[in-house]
């Protein structure tokens, strides 16, 4: 009877979080840049940094800013991001709702249940 509940114990330790909600996560509003040729691809600004384990974005109506959620294992990464003056929040913050409102004036129908990239 006592190694039941010692076994049921052990198992509770070790749920697996959602791959969702792993890692540091910044959603910004940054401009798109690039010549849109081979050696110069149009992207969002700030996805070259070295460190970022991932993103998603969205292109914006006028197709001069991306929406965009970039994934790091490590925050101090997105150092020149934070510092570019670029409107930017923590997902995990509750202020991201405001966030997502400015997204709304760029793109009219952003869903932002779009966001979430699972990262391993």
């Amino acid at each position: 009877m006592i190694l039941i509940p010692t076994l049921l114990l052990g198992q509770a330790q070790f749920r697996k979080v959602d791959p969702q909600f792993t890692h540091d996560r910044v959603l910004a509003i940054v401009p798109i840049v690039g010549a849109g040729n081979a050696k110069s691809p149009k992207r969002p600004q700030f996805t070259d940094l070295p460190g970022i384990t991932g993103f998603t974005a969205e292109l914006s109506d006028d197709g001069k800013f991306a929406l965009v959620e970039f994934v790091v294992k490590d925050p101090k990464l997105l150092t020149p991001l934070l510092a570019s003056g670029q409107r930017t929040e923590s997902k995990d913050k509750s202020t991201k709702n405001s966030l997502y409102e400015d997204f709304k004036r760029y793109k009219k129908d952003f869903k932002p249940e779009r966001f979430g990239l699972t990262v391993p």
